[in-house]
């Protein structure tokens, strides 16, 4: 049961982790992003860039963590291989809520806020840790609205054969958060970068 639900918090962690530290480290400290606006890029294309790396970064720990799941025997179906994409589009959405945090943040000491009031809440009304189903009804609600509820119930229903309903519901709401988040730090970084 863990297991799974650690599956999904490995990549959330290592895709927000990218796409707050390292893309604000190119953005604030070593000004890169500045430099490749130089070439023929565009903002656009810098946080795209940022987005789709933070993504595939997320996607390799999801990988590497379902290995070590395998090797324990955790695994109990084949369809845990239908994970693999859901972990890339798990880093997606996750990366782009974390850029959306870098393009407004002035220091490192802002993502202590974005892992502490965002992050750690999440995790305890996601399923992570428990079933959703012992939380309180309004608390099942709010759960629900995000995303890693959603990937946590993709990957245990595939990952360890729990029952798995509605999946088209729980892809479409990981690729929302992850384009509308894409969408919004486009604008904000573009208008950063302007000033």
């Amino acid at each position: 049961f863990l297991g799974s639900g650690m599956l999904c918090y490995g990549v959330m962690n290592s895709a927000s982790f990218e796409a707050l530290y390292s893309a604000f480290t190119r953005l604030k400290i070593q000004r890169t992003w500045e430099g490749i606006l130089h070439a023929p890029m565009t903002p656009t294309d810098v946080v795209l860039g940022e987005w789709v790396w933070a993504g595939i970064k997320g996607a390799f720990s999801g990988i590497a963590i379902l290995a070590v799941m395998t090797a324990m025997g955790l695994v109990k179906s084949a369809a845990a291989l239908w994970i693999l994409p859901i972990v890339l589009l798990i880093g997606l959405a996750f990366a782009s809520l974390a850029l959306i945090v870098t393009a407004l943040a002035n220091s490192y000491d802002m993502f202590t806020y974005y892992f502490s009031l965002f992050m750690m809440p999440m995790m305890l009304v996601s399923g992570v840790f428990f079933p959703l189903q012992q939380l309180p009804h309004a608390v099942q609600i709010i759960g629900q609205l995000l995303p890693l509820a959603h990937a946590t119930a993709l990957s245990r229903g595939l990952v360890v054969g729990a029952p798995l309903d509605h999946v088209a519901v729980h892809v479409l709401v990981i690729a929302l958060y992850g384009a509308v988040g894409v969408m919004i730090a486009v604008r904000l970084v573009t208008r950063r970068l302007s000033r």
